[in-house]
C-alpha cells in the first residue's frame, strides 16, 4: 500500500519504524520483524490534518531507557522543518516540537537520556551539505557541531560509537560530482 519504512530500531525484541506515505501526508508507526512482516500498530502519528505539518517522511527514532519513542521526521512541505516527536507506551499520543531547522535523511544516536546526535542534510545558502547536530530531547534545542566534508547530492547518513569515538558513513558528489561513501572519525567527549 506504498507505506515507506526510512529506518527501524529493534527494543524489546521487535523492530519499530515510523513509515511514511507521500499522498496522504502522514506517518504510521510499525511494529514487528524485519524479515516477516511489519504491522500497523497506531495510524497518524504525524499528520497534515491533524498536526498542520506537510508531508513528513523519513524518520529515524529510538527508545530510551522508559520506553519513550524519541524520533526526528523529516518534512518536505510548507517550513521544511524537521520535528522532534515523542510518544510513551501505548504510543497512541504524540507531541511534536518543531526544530527550526531542515533536516533531511535523519540518523539519531543517543547519548544520553536527555541529548542526542543528529546527522543528515541540510541547507546552508544555497549549498546542501551533510552535518552533524546535538539535540537536547527535552528542550527541543539544536545545535551545530560539524559540517562534514560534502556538497552536491550527498547525506544519507549511518551512526555508530565504539571506543570513545563516533563514526559517520555518508556518501557525497563535492569532489568531481561523482558520488562516493565517505567514513568520518570523531572523538566523542
Amino acid at each position: 500500500d506504498n507505506w515507506w519504512l526510512w529506518r527501524a530500531t529493534t527494543y524489546q525484541g521487535r523492530h519499530w519504524g515510523l513509515a511514511y506515505h507521500r499522498p496522504s501526508e502522514q506517518l504510521n508507526l510499525y511494529a514487528g520483524n524485519l524479515r516477516g512482516r511489519m504491522h500497523k500498530v497506531v495510524s497518524g502519528c504525524m499528520s497534515k490534518p491533524r498536526h498542520q505539518l506537510g508531508y513528513p517522511n523519513e524518520t529515524d527514532s529510538y527508545f530510551n531507557e522508559d520506553g519513550e519513542i524519541i524520533a526526528v521526521a523529516r518534512r518536505d512541505a510548507d517550513s521544511f522543518t524537521a520535528q522532534l516527536g515523542r510518544s510513551k507506551p501505548p504510543y497512541t499520543h504524540w507531541q511534536w516540537q518543531d526544530l527550526g531547522d531542515y533536516i533531511g535523511a535523519p540518523s539519531l544516536l543517543p547519548l544520553n537520556d536527555d541529548v542526542a546526535l543528529v546527522c543528515g542534510r541540510h541547507f546552508t545558502g544555497s549549498k546542501l551539505v551533510t552535518q552533524l547536530w546535538s539535540l537536547n530531547t527535552v528542550t527541543g534545542k539544536l545545535e551545530k557541531l560539524l559540517t562534514l566534508p560534502s556538497g552536491g547530492d550527498n547525506s544519507y547518513p549511518g551512526m555508530i560509537k565504539h571506543n570513545g569515538k563516533l563514526y559517520i558513513a555518508y556518501y557525497s558528489s563535492h569532489i568531481d560530482n561523482q558520488s562516493r561513501m565517505y567514513l568520518a572519525e570523531l572523538s566523542v567527549c
